[in-house]
């Protein structure tokens, strides 16, 4: 029975880095749509000055940081899945355990590095109302 454990533990974070994509995907969507409104804002004339560019930087930033998460959990997802292939062998024929632990630690590495992306996005986002509030009250 610990046999199976070996192979089935690192699907069943699958689906944990499967949800951590699903939101990461809508707030890459999100910024994209911001992107495409500051420029028809900054194109009609509805906006200007300094605090433009801070908001284009911002999201150029973002962007970046939210597409190297993905990069970090689409990776995640594939180092579990090899793990659990490689795990369900080892269930079949004796073979060292040693791979399917690597690669589930490669995998949770993975993981750790895009919650690591995803701190640094929320962070420019938090300054990035701070821009608009700031805006806002200057108005």
């Amino acid at each position: 029975m610990a046999e199976m454990g070996l192979w089935v533990s690192p699907v069943v974070l699958v689906s944990g880095v499967g949800l951590l994509i699903l939101s990461t995907s809508a707030r890459y969507g999100q910024i994209h749509t911001e992107l495409r409104e500051l420029l028809r804002d900054t194109h009609d004339g509805a906006i200007s000055g300094p605090s433009v560019n801070v908001l284009f930087e911002h999201l150029h930033k973002r962007t970046r940081l939210l597409l190297s998460a993905l990069f970090g959990l689409y990776l995640s997802i594939g180092f579990f899945v090899m793990a659990s292939l490689v795990g369900a062998l080892t269930s079949i024929w004796p073979i060292s355990r040693v791979p399917v632990i690597l690669l589930t630690c490669a995998g949770i590495l993975g993981v750790a590095f895009a919650a690591l992306q995803l701190i640094r996005e929320s962070r420019i986002f938090l300054s990035t109302l701070n821009v608009c509030s700031e805006r806002i009250v200057a108005q």
